[in-house]
């Protein structure tokens, strides 16, 4: 088989910026002009003064200060408030109590339940705005007349300005806390509210995030809600917080009276994110829920629509992943409320107490979902709470596909891995080798569809347990000849994934699949990779004759009938023919050509993915090159400040993450890009 390899190089001047470069210190003065040589003092001094284009470098040290950003930017000019690289920078709202929290109340809020808000960081109808390398901390209440957030992005019902272009980027926030015990009471760690139904906030990213040791009460760690069409969540980690990790709600009346077709969050991805120990029970007990109320989900989608969940690793939470409505009834439009259009596939979900990922409303009472797939994810040995929850849950849930899944139960006598009980007196029919769980009954639960799943326990066939549309008083069936009956295509046999022994604390358990998987070739009839989708490691989702069950596609010899070094995999996915790609063509015209952007990891057909520079900037200690990168593959930096002289190596070896060098002075620098071995 013929192949060659292009190795695009990416070569960029170093060079002072056009825009603004604002600078804030605690050693200055906002008396001052706010350069480097005199900065200012305060954060919200410069979230006051700022000008579109500007770019605020804040200095490390503890800025004890609520800041509420007062300015906007404009498109493709916005204003971006960085935090140091060289140590951090930290609000701490450590010195703030009740008595403070009692005078941050605003009546603007008042519509969307949030009068009694009270952030340390909080952006309001103010559009084009970058916060980054900020750690957000310490903000705590007792009393549930007040509600503390570490970040609010809002819009306000009273604005007409649109809000877009809103990005936080590598957040730290942590110990946002409410600490009381009634019903009422909560805090969120980092929330986006949208609040005016005529006029959504669009186009927010949240990227490199980290939410986590917060104390919740009856509420979220990553929070959007409401109005709010278009949005990213990318790598962020939400950990060790007692409620829900991340979540998608829609027909709370943020947004209206809870029946406007706009009061949902849609249009979104949560893609990349690391989500664990999100529990109402565990490490930390949440004190407004009963003692055994086991109802943290790590990734939640609460009336949400039109939501992708892919490539997300999500364990040690109450339940994995649900998608739900806690709303009954129509919104004006005549629409249910409930969920629709989601679309979960690519994950790892495992360790989780009630069960994977769960379809539906919990009760009659709440909403439906329909119109979801949940496609191609690993779900292990998830349900250990005793009530038959299983790896894939459906409850009032209708014309739903659940496809292409590795669902691995646990076994009689696997050491317990979620409730910290021993196994000795558990019942074997709701404790061990349940697969899918379902609650309400064929009234609530019909039309949905299993296709070509893998099964397994190493108990055996006889020892899966498992309901199909069933009332939750009835008794799970036993055997896998009766899964079949429900999945003709479904499969039972050990994925035989690459770590044997699993437990690990850190969560670090390798899931990709060996060539004697039983999860090889076994997906769907007919499977084609959605545009740009690629399975948990970022490798082709398709390598293959068939897709492989599960969210790792093994690694085998790919097929290249035209010997241009693309394999036909990968011209199928995107050009939809084995030898229908021409390797010096630019499809997208984005500068790459097609072999070019298989090489380097990215898109052959979308113009906005590609190898190239993203950012560069000019700390005052440090000088900062950063590029779009692509799992799977290796990196190298040289660096020269004169041509003819040639390049010198940097470093080399750097896995998908940006780099940053202290060179003392501007020169180029050449980017390298290699498939890992």
């Amino acid at each position: 088989m013929k192949r060659f390899w292009i190795i695009p190089i990416v070569t960029f001047w170093l060079a002072s910026t056009d825009g603004i470069e604002l600078f804030v210190a605690g050693s200055g003065l906002n008396t001052n002009p706010g350069t480097e040589a005199a900065p200012w003092k305060t954060i919200q001094y410069a979230a006051d003064h700022a000008s579109p284009g500007a770019t605020v470098h804040i200095a490390a040290g503890i800025y004890s200060e609520r800041v509420r950003i007062g300015v906007s930017g404009t498109e493709g000019n916005p204003i971006v408030f960085a935090g140091s690289t060289n140590g951090a920078t930290v609000i701490d709202g450590g010195a703030f109590g009740d008595s403070d929290l009692s005078g941050w109340q605003r009546s603007e809020f008042e519509p969307m339940g949030l009068d009694n808000a009270a952030g340390l960081l909080e952006i309001v109808d103010r559009s084009h705005v970058r916060i980054q390398d900020i750690e957000i901390r310490n903000l705590r209440t007792a009393n549930p007349a007040y509600f503390p957030f570490g970040v609010l992005v809002l819009k306000t019902h009273l604005n007409e300005t649109p809000v877009q272009g809103v990005e936080l980027v590598n957040l730290d926030v942590h110990h946002i806390e409410y600490t009381g015990t009634s019903a009422d009471g909560g805090a969120q760690g980092l929330a986006v509210y949208g609040g005016r139904t005529n006029m959504a906030l669009a186009n927010l990213l949240i990227r490199g995030c980290t939410v986590h040791d917060c104390r919740l009460g009856q509420s979220e760690s990553l929070t959007i809600n409401g109005n709010v069409d278009g949005f990213a969540i990318e790598q962020c980690t939400v950990r060790n917080n007692d409620n829900i990790g991340i979540v998608c709600i829609g027909w709370e009346g943020t947004a209206g009276d809870g029946t406007h077709p706009n009061d949902r969050a849609r249009n979104g991805t949560i893609r990349d994110c690391l989500v664990h120990s999100c529990s109402t029970e565990m490490p930390i007990k949440n004190s407004t829920y009963p003692a055994g109320d086991w109802s943290a989900g790590g990734i939640y989608i609460d009336g949400g629509r039109d939501i992708l969940i892919e490539r997300n690793q999500i364990y040690h939470c109450d339940v994995g992943i649900e998608i739900a409505s806690e709303h009954d009834g129509f919104a004006t439009d005549g629409e249910q409320r409930g969920t629709r259009g989601v679309v979960a596939r690519d994950n790892l979900v495992y360790y989780c107490g009630q069960y994977g990922i769960g379809i539906g409303g919990y009760a009659a009472d709440r909403g439906y979902a329909w119109d979801c797939e949940v496609l191609n994810n690993t779900i292990y040995k998830c349900s250990s709470l005793g009530w038959a929850g299983g790896q894939v849950y459906f409850s009032k849930a209708y014309s739903n596909l659940v496809s292409g899944n590795i669902l691995v139960a646990r076994s009689e006598n696997d050491t317990d891995d979620y409730d910290g009980q021993d196994n000795s007196g558990d019942s074997w029919r709701f404790d061990h080798g349940v697969m899918l769980g379902s609650g309400l009954g064929a009234t609530y639960n019909h039309d949905n569809i299993l296709d070509h799943n893998l099964f397994f326990t190493d108990a055996g066939t006889n020892a899966v347990f498992w309901k199909w549309e069933m009332d939750d008083s009835t008794d799970p069936v036993q055997g896998f000849g009766g899964i079949q009956a429900i999945d003709p295509g479904a499969t039972f046999g050990s994925p035989r994934f690459a770590v044997a022994t699993f437990g690990r604390a850190d969560g670090t358990e390798d899931f990709s699949i060996g060539t004697n998987s039983a999860a090889i070739d076994a997906g769907p009839d007919g499977f084609v990779p959605a545009p740009g989708e690629s399975d948990f490691a970022r490798s082709l989702r398709l390598s293959g004759g068939r897709v492989d069950c599960g969210a790792y596609e093994s690694l085998q010899l790919q097929a290249d009938d035209d010997g241009d070094g693309m394999p036909n995999s990968w011209e199928i996915q995107y050009f939809g023919g084995p030898t229908n790609a021409l390797p010096h063509a630019d499809a997208d015209a984005d500068g790459h050509d097609n072999a070019e952007e298989y090489f380097t990891g990215f898109s052959p057909t979308n113009p906005l993915s590609l190898f190239n520079i993203i950012k560069f900037s000019i700390d005052p200690a440090t000088q900062i090159v950063k590029w779009s990168s692509a799992s799977g593959h290796l990196y190298s930096v040289y660096w020269s400040t004169n041509l003819p002289a040639g390049f010198g190596l940097l470093q080399s070896n750097l896995v998908a993450t940006a780099f940053t060098n202290t060179a003392e002075a501007p020169g180029f620098y050449r980017i390298v890009s290699t498939p890992a071995p």
